[in-house]
């Protein structure tokens, strides 16, 4: 059984994708039935403590205009770089993916009371939300943000190198971004690079109007996406290795591209 279960898997993710063309669908999915981009709420709220003291540890948040990419289906850690010091913070998604429980509301007050206003929403005044088309710009001033940061997102982006041209943009000269990218499979297994083995053609087919969906560059790729930033500069990159297999399309590929999961860029901005 366990041989057919990442099989299994595909198809029930691809089901999803065809249902998810409809966006009414999708949305009433999530909300009703399981959102993929939310766990328990307290087991998020510890995640996302987690992640604002590995913020912290590499870069200052006080007073700072921060940008996360794709809360996914919370805006816990925008309440906590609030907490924290964060001047304003703003979030971009491509779509909605947070729906408003009451146990989610007693965790936004308990993070950071002024988050939720009196109507039971976010206080934009606090957290800015955007809605972020994949052919669209960020609806921000040039040079207005300090910090962005992204966790486990940017292997979603369809369009990678426009969105990272846009956080250029953006920027504040002496401002940093602080990038998490995960290279491991979402769909099969993560013990297995066969999902690289797809043809790109049935891979967005089958997968893509899902969250599971993944641009499926690697370590290299990013590397060089990184460098045609200009006046950004790569301050330090920390990755994970692991002994997946090499598998046929890779093996003309670096050991590095086939060995790395996961990678930490961040990368500072010096000049206009």
């Amino acid at each position: 059984m366990k041989i057919f279960h990442p099989i299994l898997r595909a198809i029930a993710i691809a089901a999803m994708n065809f249902l998810f063309y409809s966006k009414t669908i999708k949305s009433w999915f999530e909300k009703n039935v399981f959102n993929p981009y939310e766990i328990d709420g307290n087991k998020h709220a510890d995640y996302a403590l987690m992640q604002l003291k590995n913020i912290a540890s590499h870069i200052s948040i006080t007073g700072k205009s921060i940008l996360e990419i794709g809360p996914g289906g919370n805006y816990y850690l925008a309440c906590l770089l609030l907490k924290n010091g964060a001047k304003k913070v703003f979030v971009i998604d491509n779509e909605n993916h947070s729906f408003f429980s009451n146990q989610e509301i007693a965790i936004y007050k308990k993070l950071y009371p002024e988050s939720i206003s009196d109507d039971r929403t976010i206080n934009q005044d606090k957290i800015v939300v955007i809605n972020y088309g994949r052919h669209e710009t960020i609806p921000l001033s040039n040079k207005s943000i300090d910090v962005i940061y992204s966790n486990a997102v940017l292997e979603h982006v369809y369009a990678p190198k426009r969105l990272l041209k846009e956080c250029q943009r953006v920027l504040n000269v002496g401002g940093e971004m602080m990038h998490q990218i995960a290279y491991r499979d979402h769909i099969f297994s993560q013990k297995s690079l066969f999902f690289l083995e797809i043809p790109d053609l049935f891979f967005d087919f089958f997968f893509k109007n899902t969250g599971m969906w993944v641009n499926r560059l690697r370590h290299s790729q990013w590397i060089d996406l990184f460098k045609t930033l200009n006046n950004l500069k790569t301050i330090k990159i920390d990755k994970q290795i692991s002994d997946l297999p090499l598998i046929k399309k890779q093996s003309q590929s670096t050991t590095e591209d086939t060995e790395t999961t996961s990678a930490l860029f961040i990368l500072k901005k010096y000049a206009d």
